[in-house]
């Protein structure tokens, strides 16, 4: 079950024309989906992303279980749904059968069964269509680091998001996307951490300044693993293709 419920506005983001510049979660989705699609947007909560998929055309059916949000999203939207996805009525609520995309921005690791949720969305989805995954790698160096020193605190906001009930990393991010029958076709990280600043800052001569390398913007050191970069995972996806042998 979700846990967005009575949370108030925590997770809402205010308009900003900065949201389209370039190493942005917001202008990635943006230029994957492009203009004029269908987009079944789960957890779109008060609308951010909506409000830019309208701007290019896009008909944005929404599902948010947090219902003072969803009014705040409903002029966005050419349907809005107020229910928890993993619930059947809520899917059956959804007037569409068929969907150009699919997003699931930041939802999956707030339920109890991410795969089944997963694959009902596949199966929304049109042949030609798209799923797009933003899910928190639990692997990154930051929080890799804190666990090695024995630190697993839970957050109100980011990777250790109270509210999560799920985590993951590369592998299992690719598992949960594998098991969907779906496959990944591009990736992005709008949000990365440099491994040799986070190790720097384990020394406990700076333990209070933990903040200092937590940045947005891609570390230039490309020898590290995204497992140990990536903060954010943003993956596109679409059902895998079966090749017809000629007999």
């Amino acid at each position: 079950m979700q846990t967005k419920e009575n949370e108030g506005f925590k997770y809402h983001k205010p308009y900003a024309e900065e949201d389209l510049t370039p190493n942005t979660e917001t202008k990635k989705v943006v230029e994957w989906i492009g203009h004029d699609k269908t987009v079944l947007e789960f957890a779109c909560f008060t609308g951010h992303l909506s409000s830019w998929l309208k701007k290019f055309g896009c008909k944005v059916t929404g599902v948010e279980l947090n219902e003072d949000a969803l009014e705040k999203a409903k002029p966005y939207l050419v349907q809005s749904i107020a229910g928890d996805i993993e619930r059947p009525e809520t899917w059956a609520a959804i007037k569409e059968n068929s969907f150009d995309v699919v997003a699931f921005m930041h939802i999956l690791e707030h339920l109890k069964d991410a795969e089944t949720a997963l694959k009902r969305g596949t199966e929304r989805l049109n042949d030609h269509g798209i799923i797009i995954i933003a899910l928190p790698n639990v692997s990154n160096a930051w929080d890799r680091f804190e666990m090695l020193r024995g630190r697993f605190e839970y957050t109100d906001m980011g990777v250790m998001d109270r509210t999560h009930l799920r985590f993951f990393n590369q592998k299992t991010a690719r598992e949960l996307i594998e098991g969907a029958g779906l496959e990944i076709v591009d990736y992005f990280s709008p949000w990365q951490v440099n491994p040799l600043k986070v190790f720097f800052y384990q020394i406990p001569l700076f333990w209070n300044r933990p903040k200092v390398c937590k940045h947005r913007k891609p570390p230039r050191f490309p020898r590290f693993s995204k497992n140990m970069t990536d903060v954010v995972m943003l993956l596109k996806c679409r059902k895998k293709r079966i090749l017809e042998r000629n007999t």
